[in-house]
């Protein structure tokens, strides 16, 4: 691809001159009012109704997609499932990703033990942290995922944790948790119902103390 004044020559000889320019050191603005000021700054829009869509920093990827945005890792289609892409959703309107997760996306289903995970989580070591990347007055929370690797055995490799994985032990450990709340509550029950019987059986015998004590007429 060669840059061009007002526009890009691609190798088939074709020129695009509307909707893609370059505007400052190795950067590249494509689609409509995309404004790629910064360096090594990509800025791609598809929506003409609003305003420009510009980069905020230098080696800056900014999307303006109204439709959504979707980056795939396997295109395949699991048993008919509408967009049953692999991979991450960004929705329209929406400020979150939401990833793939039908039934029919997925294979070898096992239980875990949701004791067993509580035990695990009791282990790990939760700290707050900054990225080396990053400046320090940014923190964040959470294990390391060596850690979370050498426990769980989720995920593709110990230097990273989806987010996939960390919500599932989340969830597991909230069941075991409900679980033993249920337990509780029982037990609760049981002992509230002894200790009323007791209260009763105390309210019989100081009456009959009272009685036995009150003089005689």
């Amino acid at each position: 691809v060669e840059s061009r004044a007002g526009g890009v020559r691609f190798p088939d000889g074709t020129t695009q001159t509307t909707a893609t320019s370059f505007n400052t050191l190795s950067s590249l603005s494509l689609g409509c009012k995309a404004n790629a000021v910064h360096g090594g700054s990509f800025v791609w829009a598809a929506e003409c109704a609003g305003g420009t869509v510009s980069s905020t920093a230098g080696n800056q990827f900014t999307v303006l997609a109204v439709g959504g945005t979707r980056i795939i890792s396997d295109a395949l289609n699991f048993g008919g499932v509408a967009g049953s892409f692999t991979g991450v959703q960004l929705p329209q309107g929406a400020g979150a990703w939401s990833t793939l997760s039908a039934r029919a996306s997925k294979h070898d289903f096992r239980d875990e033990d949701g004791e067993a995970t509580l035990s695990k989580i009791a282990g790990l070591s939760i700290q707050s942290w900054s990225y080396k990347a990053q400046d320090a007055s940014t923190r964040h929370l959470g294990p390391v995922a060596e850690d979370f690797y050498a426990a769980f055995r989720l995920g593709e490799d110990e230097h990273r944790i989806t987010t996939t994985d960390l919500d599932g032990v989340n969830m597991l450990a909230i069941q075991a948790l409900e679980k033993r709340t249920a337990v509780l509550r029982q037990e609760v029950a049981v002992l509230q119902a002894e200790n009323d019987e007791l209260r009763q059986r105390m309210a019989r015998l100081e009456a009959l103390l009272a009685s036995m004590m009150a003089p005689a007429r």
